[in-house]
């Protein structure tokens, strides 16, 4: 069964001396368990608490700690340069760089899947997942971040 992401996948129309194949049959010949593994850890990941602030498991306690020095301790824009990825860094080591097109499907799933688990792990907080999008023809700039939305009594 294609999905509507098949257009983003152009080595899916060489398969099968060019007749082609779905994205799922691409999984079962290219994909193994140790990838998927890997990519439910990415995508799904294992987030935590640390002074107020929440971040993907491990904190890297020393950064964080420069980082409040550099924020004057403003939580929020600690979680937001900390919890950022651009998605062109997920894959640095690629030899055909991805398209804008590729890219912003990538960081809306992420974004996608980053608010379900979040939202998941902590109801009560007001955990916001920004996909900035917006970057034309800069493709290093599409990056995906969360943060806190605080009030100023936080």
């Amino acid at each position: 069964m294609p999905s509507e992401s098949d257009d983003l996948i152009p080595e899916l129309h060489l398969w099968n001396d060019g007749r082609g194949i779905d994205s799922y049959g691409y999984l079962s010949c290219m994909g193994n368990y140790e990838l998927a593994i890997v990519f439910a850890n990415y995508f799904w990941p294992t987030f935590i608490e640390h002074d107020g602030c929440i971040f993907c498991d491990p904190v890297n306690v020393e950064n964080y700690e420069q980082w409040k020095v550099e924020t004057n301790d403003d939580k929020t824009a600690i979680e937001s340069v900390i919890n950022h990825v651009h998605i062109l860094d997920i894959f640095p080591n690629v030899e055909q760089p991805p398209t804008q097109k590729q890219l912003v499907y990538l960081g809306r799933q992420l974004q996608e899947m980053w608010s379900a688990k979040l939202h998941l792990d902590f109801p009560d907080k007001n955990v916001v997942v920004e996909f900035i999008d917006d970057c034309g023809e800069d493709l290093l700039e599409y990056q995906v971040t969360f943060f806190q939305h605080r009030t100023q009594s936080d």
